[in-house]
């Protein structure tokens, strides 16, 4: 009777692969010392570990303070956008497709651009760039699985104009 379990067990963990690796997306700053008005770009990037992932959808959620100037997508793994990346007021809003998946070079932690955005602080100080949590990944393992996903905020610190302020940008909490 012991072996029960253990034999049940051991089938549903053969019948039913999983990925124990997340996929994370965070972002990237151009410039560690930003100041009020400068325009500086914002790298959206997926890192997908072990995953091989085929769609993703979401919102970047912009604070008040920081404008959107452009957004650019031209050099981004996603080829086919069901929903172009587009400024929606206080965020961008954006959902694509990866015929054929996509997981990055074998080997390697491999880092792909989903697009990138133009951005200035109207004045000095702190700012958070996040994704909605509503934003997901969708596996490519023929059900369209989401990916578990690990998000990381970008912490911007804007700087004034007098060249006594100091700017700085940092990853992660304040």
């Amino acid at each position: 009777m012991r072996m029960r379990p253990f034999l049940f067990a051991s089938l549903a963990i053969l019948c039913f692969p999983f990925s124990a690796g997340a996929v994370t997306l965070n972002f990237e700053a151009s410039s560690f010392f930003p100041r009020a008005g400068d325009a500086l770009e914002i790298r959206f990037i997926v890192i997908p570990e072990s995953s091989n992932i085929n769609a993703l959808e979401g919102e970047i959620q912009i604070p008040e303070g920081i404008e959107v100037r452009s957004i650019r997508y031209g050099s981004s793994i996603v080829p086919v956008w069901l929903e172009q990346p587009t400024s929606t007021g206080r965020g961008v809003s954006f959902a694509g497709i990866i015929p054929g998946g996509w997981q990055g070079r074998e080997g390697a932690r491999s880092r792909g651009e989903i697009l990138t955005l133009v951005v200035a602080a109207r004045t000095p100080g702190e700012y958070a760039i996040s994704l909605a949590s509503s934003t997901e990944v969708l596996l490519n393992d023929g059900l369209g699985a989401r990916a578990m996903l690990e998000t990381k905020p970008i912490f911007l610190h804007i700087g004034g104009e007098g060249l006594g302020d100091e700017a700085s940008t940092f990853i992660g909490p304040f």
